[in-house]
């Protein structure tokens, strides 16, 4: 389940002329559940090959957007396709937010609801309860293997897939995208749709053998076989891997029997039938959609080893735990400060408070945990709170290893009340988590320790698990307009500089911390086209409201969605002053908020101030449509594209060697190196683009070349709502740097001559920092190694 407040619980800075900065977020996706978010989904693209054949896995990449809907009772969220009869999915994944990874479950009920064409049929994926905060983009991966048709091998035919999306609220089906059409005759747009070729083949032949196998033991019950290197798209038509194992050497397989199956998009697999003391062999094949399978293989070995064991007594406050109810475990960890389990076998004798715990030949950090305790790292006096300050304990085989006794720490606990502002009325009914935070208030770096859920019926919380220290509170409000305070004594204070912290010692439970939450302020308008009448409806635009100054050291604070209405309301606000400002999907220029117009200039901005528990209303924009800048991207040679999306161009206005305000950024295209960038006001725009990962150097726009020294940067000057184009970029690689200690674009003996000089302490040399090849910002004896490997041809 889902936070479904678009907020940041601690104040994050956002300073100007930072060139490396994108969109501001969304919003902060928090680990402590308590709603589900509604989101209404959207296509942005479809992908999908022009030309298959018959017999082969397919990939269709689907690009799009869960837009906050607000708590809509939403539970299911699917994908619809309709595909040419004889076509089968054989796997489907949705990547949210770029990292989370959902596998798409077949969903017959949902594809019942659909119409498909004559020739075809429906398929629906689902993903249930998914959780996120705000909007976060989406991307599904489905695999398919395409069928066969009538007809003599060599010819061909034109199939087609189509696609849409949905989500089940309160129990009923919505067609999200396209919004209400769920008769795919009537799904006519190129978004949706892709044709693709088809020629019918004859396959003989098994996939190629799978050679990169490699099998790793995790425990002493457990060895992990994987096959991750072993490229299916190379293949085109693997639809299940078999694994064999035996307990001694084979190179066939054709009179063995599988220990299992996996589907394609699987590359791994792991044994729990397996002990120690024993040698294992493995294999795996890739099987066809004719279930060809090549027999000879070329298995690989793992040992497991036998176990030593850990053996102790558990101890709380000088005495040993003795009852079953405290759910004591001792965990074996590979690496110190990493909660990742060693594969063990654990064992307490509640009677004696003894424990045993079998691992493998090893270094291993230990934990305790149990009912009432903070998780506990050993070390040789019983135990600490701090894993830095925990010590290893090495098993050999086949040996115990005795005397490890732990002390477990007891938990402290901080308990309060959540009241209104008079500090009388606890404010009952309401969704609110109270979160513990370690540092500084007033740091976006702030920890979370712990959380909890106030009790809905009284307004009171305890939050439990703490070890010993310092922690600063503050809620965490869903659906009631009551400002998110920090705690302090008297009274709760909304500014961060403020809160005091709550010192607890182990065991200790603190009570009484109680909240005195004002009512929260209001600000609410619309979002109109530069008519200043008509309301831009259908797009994800954002509404930030931030403090500061808007031109230097400004301070995310807050946003909001707008409506379908193109209204946005952001609420739950401190009496204070706050700007406001745009950041549209489409392509308007985003602006400040002023009266009786808004400004795309940050000095224009104009203050809003609020009193406690105040609405204002008719706060509205009226945004301009925007010019858009493109062209391409090549590399140093000005003609080959530099084809990946993690480039970015970004559009600035103002000085680029001084005071810059950022207006907006895009990514260049994967497929042809080209870039258009948009929102963009009319003026002189500078433009730099840059790769990530410290691929490509930073430059500036400027002809003929672009250039990575401020001062070099050209303007372009953009007609207001015009397209400029063949604005091109020729970055240099910064791999072509490496070494070129003299700036001759050659790493040779000069090169090295040049660093020795330096490294003899040498003065006043003129050298090329980009030559650096270990980031320490200078040049040394690294770099003479780097250059002698390059001149031997290393």
């Amino acid at each position: 389940m889902a936070i479904n407040a678009c907020r940041l619980p601690v104040l994050k800075k956002w300073k100007k002329g930072d060139l490396m900065k994108r969109r501001l977020p969304f919003c902060l996706l928090v680990s402590f559940i308590l709603l589900i978010a509604g989101c209404k989904l959207m296509i942005i693209s479809l992908m999908a090959p022009e030309n298959a054949e018959t017999g082969t896995v397919i990939k269709l990449t689907i690009s799009g957007m869960a837009i906050d809907n607000g708590n809509d009772g939403a539970d299911d969220y699917g994908l619809v396709l309709q595909l040419p009869d004889g076509w089968l999915v054989a796997d489907a994944k949705a990547i949210f937010m770029n990292w989370v990874t959902y596998i798409l479950v077949d969903a017959p009920e949902i594809a019942s609801l659909y119409s498909a064409e004559p020739g075809h049929y429906i398929w629906a994926g689902k993903v249930r309860n998914y959780s996120s905060s705000g909007n976060s983009n989406l991307t599904a991966t489905i695999k398919i293997l395409t069928g066969s048709f009538d007809g003599e091998y060599g010819t061909s035919r034109n199939d087609a897939v189509k696609v849409a999306v949905g989500v089940r609220r309160n129990g009923t089906w919505y067609a999200d995208d396209p919004e209400n059409v769920m008769d795919f005759s009537n799904i006519t747009d190129s978004k949706y749709k892709r044709d693709i070729q088809v020629i019918k083949v004859q396959d003989t032949t098994a996939p190629d053998p799978v050679t990169t196998l490699s099998a790793t033991v995790l425990g002493i019950n457990e060895i992990q076989v994987d096959w991750a290197d072993y490229s299916e798209e190379y293949q085109k038509d693997v639809i299940v891997y078999r694994i064999y194992r035996s307990n001694t050497p084979f190179s066939n397989v054709t009179d063995m029997t599988p220990i299992s199956q996996l589907s394609l998009g699987n590359f791994s697999y792991t044994d729990t039938n397996v002990g120690p003391g024993n040698t294992y062999f493995y294999a795996v094949t890739a099987i066809d959609e004719n279930h060809f399978e090549n027999k000879e293989v070329t298995p690989v070995s793992v040992s497991i080893s036998v176990p030593g064991t850990i053996r102790g007594v558990v101890y709380s406050s000088g005495s040993p735990v003795t009852e079953p109810t405290r759910n004591v475990s001792i965990q074996a960890h590979k690496y110190q400060c990493s909660l990742l389990q060693a594969g063990e076998n654990f064992q307490m004798d509640y009677a004696s408070g003894e424990y045993t715990l079998t691992v493998l030949p090893g270094d291993y950090y230990l934990t305790g945990n149990g009912q009432g305790f903070i998780t506990t790292w050993w070390e040789s006096n019983g135990g600490v709170a701090e894993c830095t300050n925990a010590v290893p304990v090495t098993v050999e085989e086949g040996k115990n290893v005795d005397g490890v006794n732990f002390s477990l720490i007891p938990e402290a606990t901080i308990s309060g009340t959540v009241f209104g502002s008079d500090g009388l009325t606890p404010i009952t009914g309401q969704n609110i988590i109270i979160i513990a935070y370690q540092g500084d208030p007033c740091d976006p770096a702030l920890y979370i320790s712990n959380s909890a859920d106030i009790d809905i019926t009284n307004a009171t919380y305890t939050i439990t698990g703490l070890p010993p220290g310092s922690y600063y509170l503050k809620p965490l409000i869903f659906f009631s307009n009551h400002v998110e305070e920090w705690w302090a004594s008297p009274d709760s204070t909304p500014e961060c500089n403020a809160a005091q912290a709550i010192t607890v010692t182990a065991g200790q439970n603190v009570t009484d911390i109680n909240f005195q939450l004002d009512p929260g302020a209001t600000i609410s308008g619309t979002v109109f086209g530069s008519d200043g009448v008509t309301p831009i409806t259908g797009q994800d635009n954002n509404v930030y409201l931030v403090k500061g100054d808007p031109c230097d050291n400004l301070v995310f604070y807050s946003h909001s969605v707008s409506d379908a209405n193109g209204t946005y309301t952001i609420n739950q606000l401190a009496a204070g002053a706050y700007y406001l400002m745009t950041d549209t999907r489409d392509n308007y220029v985003d602006e400040w908020w002023a009266s009786p117009f808004g400004t795309w200039k940050c000095s224009g901005a104009q203050g809003i101030t609020v009193t406690v528990g105040q609405t204002v209303t008719d706060i509205n924009f009226q945004l301009d449509p925007g010019a858009t800048i493109s062209g391409t991207v090549f590399g140093s040679d000005g003609v080959t594209p530099v084809k990946s999306s993690f480039i970015y161009v970004n559009s600035y206005y103002g000085d680029p060697c001084g005071s810059t305000q950022h207006i907006s950024i895009c990514s260049v295209s994967n497929t042809n190196g080209t870039y258009t960038i948009n929102k963009l006001p009319e003026g002189n725009i500078y433009l730099a683009a840059h790769g990530d990962w410290y691929t490509y150097f930073l430059e500036w726009y400027a002809e003929p070349y672009s250039t990575m020294e401020c001062s070099g940067a050209q303007a372009i000057t953009v007609p207001a709502a015009q397209s400029v184009t063949g604005k091109n970029f020729q970055l240099d690689s910064i791999s072509t740097k490496l070494g070129d200690v003299n700036g001759d674009d050659l790493v040779d003996l000069k090169d090295l001559i040049l660093i020795l000089r330096i490294v003899s302490g040498e003065q006043g040399l003129s050298v090329n920092l980009l030559a650096d090849v270990n980031g320490d910002s200078k040049i040394g004896i690294p770099e003479a190694i780097y250059v002698m490997q390059k001149i031997a041809g290393l």
